[in-house]
């Protein structure tokens, strides 16, 4: 494994060993995408319940320390985008 350690929770400043390899892009089925797609290294927990998240809701939910929600896509960012 090129990356041994968990990509999200290095964000968030733990150490934690990756055991799943993860598509950066869901592939969907498409056979190219799933051998030829982008990957990253992820733990368990992260792959099941954070990233789980994102994709089925389209953006992260952390809230980082300023209290507003660290994705660009958070839905309360729209409005203001939207103008």
């Amino acid at each position: 494994m090129i990356e041994p350690l968990c990509r999200q929770c290095a964000k968030e400043g733990r150490i934690t060993a990756a055991t799943v390899v993860d598509h950066c892009v869901p592939h969907k089925g498409d056979y190219n995408s799933f051998r030829t797609g982008a990957v990253q290294s992820l733990c368990a927990s992260c792959h099941s319940s954070t990233k789980a998240i994102i994709e089925k809701r389209g953006y992260d939910t952390a809230i980082g320390a300023d209290g507003m929600p660290i994705d660009p896509k958070h839905p309360c960012y729209q409005s203001l985008s939207d103008g």
